[in-house]
């Protein structure tokens, strides 16, 4: 299931883990084997572990390792990079799975506004930071640090969500588990590559950007205010709390 940037949420969520249920569309009763690496993070992991059926053992191999199959399975790619499209049933297949694992389900009306900072990664962070939380505080938003939290608790919090605001990042892919919301999401560069323009539109959820003029789409970046505020009151029409 490894591809290119698959230690990457985002990409390990859309490009990898719909090649597994492609499989099990393939081969519903055979016994397969999935050799995954082990440099995969705990929430990898537990993602993976949700949607495996018990026809599928699982083997963590040390990264690099040669191995010899008897036979191999390899499923193609559902979508085009960078692309978050799916059919629906693989979306479906996905969540169902987790909220079957974790015992979780859907909430109908989700009220809880929140902002996801990558104040701690190693790029696209928001330089005035500060300053955006200062003002989503006044609709109601809550600041997150998605590295805190376990998959469960993830998972529970896009459950809740009603609108997200973010920079760019893979944390986005996790709206998966979340109903009809809105996503305003901050890019440092003109261009935007489309992942989330596709994913949001595969799950039926509104997608809200603002660009920058940055080349760098990994770049730290300011968010212009005076547009980040026109964007929330006349596009999204939020009204403070």
């Amino acid at each position: 299931i490894f591809s290119l940037s698959a230690e990457n949420f985002w990409h390990f969520l859309y490009d990898s883990l719909p090649r597994i249920y492609s499989t099990i569309l393939a081969r519903p009763t055979q016994k397969l084997t999935v050799l995954v690496p082990n440099s995969l993070s705990k929430t990898h992991r537990e993602f993976l572990e949700c949607v495996l059926p018990a026809n599928f053992n699982l083997i963590y191999i040390q990264t690099g390792t040669w191995v010899r199959v008897e036979r191999l399975v390899m499923p193609s790619f559902v979508s085009r990079m960078e692309n978050g499209f799916l059919p629906s049933p693989y979306y479906e297949y996905l969540r169902n799975c987790v909220f079957k694992k974790l015992d979780l389900s859907p909430i109908e009306k989700p009220t809880e506004r929140i902002y996801i900072s990558r104040a701690n990664a190693k790029h696209r962070r928001v330089l005035n930071e500060d300053q955006v939380i200062k003002y989503l505080a006044k609709f109601g938003f809550k600041t997150v640090f998605l590295e805190n939290l376990s998959f469960r608790e993830q998972v529970e919090l896009f459950i809740r969500a009603e609108i997200i605001v973010a920079p760019h990042g893979a944390g986005l892919g996790t709206t998966i588990f979340s109903g009809k919301i809105k996503i305003f999401v901050l890019y440092p560069e003109s261009s935007p590559t489309p992942f989330f323009f596709t994913q949001f539109k595969g799950l039926g959820q509104e997608h809200y950007f603002l660009t920058h003029g940055k080349f760098d789409e990994d770049a730290d970046f300011e968010v212009d205010l005076s547009k980040f505020e026109q964007v929330l009151q006349e596009q999204i029409k939020l009204q403070p709390c």
